[in-house]
């Protein structure tokens, strides 16, 4: 099932007045790479995110945007956040750049390399920064 038919199926779902609340990162195409390195945080780059993934960041806010515009949900609140993902080990790190969503990585790797191999002693760690909007929507 599509986004369009999720708010539909959350319209009919929820009585008039419930709040629907959606989260998507935002629509850049990147999210900053940072090493902690015995305390201290550095820029260590951007990793891309994929096409797809863009895309569909796009076509998700389209469809809630619609969704306002045709007079099912109302805009309560919005307010854009950085979350922060953690990997303190190569291998959760290796994962997380094998995973599909996961595009091209443009980065310092001296300073990765860095980290990678001070993570066994507990001295480095690699944070993915990225921004999301939360939107909270009405039924009308």
């Amino acid at each position: 099932m599509g986004v369009g038919g999720v708010l539909g199926n959350l319209h009919t779902a929820l009585r008039p007045g419930g709040v629907m609340l959606d989260v998507h990162p935002g629509p850049d195409g990147w999210r900053e790479v940072q090493a902690r390195v015995d305390g201290r945080v550095l820029h260590a780059g951007r990793l891309e995110r994929t096409a797809d993934l863009l895309a569909d960041i796009h076509n998700v806010r389209r469809l809630v945007d619609d969704a306002v515009v045709r007079g099912v949900f109302r805009w309560r609140a919005a307010r854009c956040f950085a979350s922060i993902e953690e990997y303190d080990t190569p291998d959760s790190w290796e994962a997380r750049l094998a995973s599909a969503q996961t595009g091209r990585l443009d980065a310092d790797e001296p300073l990765l390399k860095q980290a990678l191999d001070l993570m066994p002693e507990r001295r480095a760690e690699i944070l993915l920064r990225t921004w999301a909007r939360a939107v909270a929507l009405v039924r009308v």
